[in-house]
């Protein structure tokens, strides 16, 4: 018996690899909640495109998105796709924008391990269109994360920094349903050469320098009241709360 489970593995994992040497591009759809200044569901899409041992996922809004009133999020003015992630699979690197307006350079990126959450996976299963699908469970930075994937798709892969599960992610939302992920199509076609960027750090760094980034901008609302930037926990009277799919402040 373990010799056929070894041999299932061995024959499902060079399934992903041989399927991962296709290039392919996904798309999801997105929908947002996430309790911005002006509340309300943002739609969106996502492409994720896979070729050649690396992997690179961005967002942009709907043709047909109706934006909140008095919305300002830069989604609505997107008409490319923006927010990259990259995936390097043979390093198990990835690298995604700062893309916060507290940086100077909100398009530098950083980097990140390769699927940096942790998966449980349950014996739950149902039906995405035709493909039987697996419920996994996640606890990742701040949020709480169900994802539904199908061994049928046979990518380790998923929307944003999602993925590491054996099969491609159908669907996932965490359980405010302030983010919702739900697969559209699967097509494989050529796909751009995926470059590796230049990064400034870690997300270590990363964090470090948003969180010192908005002690600055708290400092300045609060009418001048000095922070010391070095100090990550002094506070001020004013108090910026972040509205990210990581909660980072909150770590």
């Amino acid at each position: 018996m373990k010799n056929i489970v070894l041999i299932f593995l061995h024959l499902f994992f060079t399934f992903i690899l041989h399927a991962q040497n296709k290039p392919v591009v996904i798309t999801y759809g997105i929908a947002m909640n996430l309790n911005m200044p002006n509340p309300g569901v943002r739609t969106l899409t996502g492409q994720l495109s896979i070729a050649d041992g690396k992997s690179m996922y961005g967002t942009k809004t709907y043709e047909n998105y109706k934006p909140v009133e008095n919305d300002t999020m830069m989604f609505k003015r997107a008409k490319d796709f923006q927010s990259f992630i990259i995936k390097d699979y043979n390093n198990k690197k990835s690298f995604f924008q700062g893309n916060s307006p507290f940086l100077k350079d909100k398009n530098a990126y950083y980097t990140d391990t390769l699927y940096p959450m942790k998966w449980t996976v349950t014996g739950i299963s149902k039906k995405i269109d035709q493909y039987t699908c697996f419920k996994a469970f996640s606890i990742f930075r701040g949020r709480a994360y169900s994802a539904w994937f199908t061994p049928d798709l046979a990518f380790s892969e998923g929307p944003w920094k999602f993925g590491g599960l054996p099969g491609l992610i159908m669907e996932l939302y965490d359980e405010e349903k302030a983010i919702y992920y739900k697969f559209i199509s699967l097509e494989y076609k050529t796909v751009a050469p995926i470059q590796i960027p230049e990064n400034k750090g870690n997300f270590i760094v990363f964090k470090t320098e948003l969180k010192r980034a908005i002690k600055k901008m708290e400092e300045q609302i609060s009418g001048g009241e000095k922070v010391d930037p070095t100090c990550l926990d002094c506070s001020s009277t004013a108090k910026i709360k972040l509205a990210t799919i990581e909660n980072i402040l909150e770590e």
